[in-house]
């Protein structure tokens, strides 16, 4: 049997959200963190990520306080809010999916995904700061970290999808 999640979760009194992608719990503090890509139905053109935390920290709880960690637009660099991964310091990454950047006018601004780092606490905490930029017209996804906090995997999906090949000549490949 097939359900409406959406409809689902309404019926339940469920919050609604902008388009979630990826949720995370925070290793130290456990607060649940929460990428929402964007929904230009409701003006959210560039996502966000949130944040929340159950009322007196019971994950059986059924009410919570949440809050907006960051905003996506041309004031902090990023949009559509991806995959979330933290390190071992309690730090947030993410990785962007702006789908189909040869049409999507937030690459404009934002040019291709890329990987960014927040601080969860401190003076910084929800700033932005490009880490790493994929290649044209490629989405980064899965960022893992290694046990030992030392190195950082990152998938990169459908890189140059939407560009054109070069001759071959040019490749230094030949055809069949």
């Amino acid at each position: 049997m097939l359900a409406d999640a959406r409809a689902s979760a309404l019926a339940v009194g469920g919050t609604p959200v902008d388009r979630p992608e990826d949720i995370e719990i925070h290793p130290k503090t456990g607060e649940v963190y929460v990428a929402l890509t964007n929904n230009a139905k409701h003006g959210n053109y560039f996502g966000q990520i949130v944040k929340f935390r159950e009322t007196g920290d019971d994950w059986t709880a059924s009410t919570f306080l949440w809050e907006v960690f960051a905003v996506g637009g041309p004031q902090s660099g990023f949009a559509s809010p991806d995959n979330l991964v933290f390190d071992p310091y309690g730090n947030l990454w993410m990785v962007t999916d702006n789908s189909d950047l040869a049409t999507n006018p937030i690459k404009g601004y934002h040019g291709n995904n890329a990987m960014f780092f927040f601080a969860t606490e401190g003076p910084n905490a929800g700033q932005a700061h490009r880490f790493a930029i994929g290649p044209v017209d490629a989405e980064m996804t899965g960022p893992v970290f290694s046990p030992d906090g030392k190195t950082l995997f990152l998938s990169v999906q459908h890189p140059g999808e939407d560009s054109e090949s070069l001759p071959s000549e040019i490749s230094g490949y030949s055809s069949l």
